[in-house]
């Protein structure tokens, strides 16, 4: 039997209430709050300060959190919205996959044991988790350029 310790677990919890809290105290930093628990995430985990570190407790979390951010962000698309605008949605995500191809190569060349494919892949299909709050954050989900951009990222 494995011995689990919920202290990860205890610390990503505390970060996810800790960050809409303090965006909504400073209110002049005009900041979602998904960038601060971000921010939060890479300087609490093991590429930073490593006192959090992905364990069973934390990965699953993680996966349902990625499961709701996914199925939320179907339930703000508005399909009927976007009629006719096929292409325009088509040219957005292939002008966000070229911009992922350059910051691949970018990072390619600053450390040579990254593949360009692989990283623009990653850039472009983590779009999602961003832009839904941050459209929500900016009242833009259900405007014509909200649901443009909800499509753009779901396409990734």
């Amino acid at each position: 039997m494995h011995d689990t310790s919920y202290g990860s677990l205890l610390a990503v919890t505390a970060v996810a209430l800790a960050a809409p809290l303090l965006v909504s105290l400073v209110p002049q930093l005009r900041m979602p709050a998904v960038v601060l628990e971000i921010v939060l995430g890479i300087v609490i985990g093991p590429s930073v300060l490593g006192w959090v570190h992905v364990d069973a407790a934390v990965n699953v979390l993680g996966l349902i959190g990625l499961s709701f951010l996914l199925f939320l962000a179907g339930l703000e698309l508005n399909l009927s919205a976007l009629r006719g605008r096929v292409g325009l949605i088509l040219a957005a995500y292939a002008v966000s996959a070229a911009l992922a191809l350059a910051g691949g190569a970018v990072i390619t060349s600053i450390d040579s044991d990254n593949r360009i494919l692989f990283v623009a892949i990653v850039l472009a299909s983590t779009s999602l988790g961003l832009v839904v709050p941050v459209l929500r954050d900016a009242g833009q989900t259900f405007s014509s350029y909200g649901q443009l951009v909800l499509a753009a990222c779901s396409v990734g």
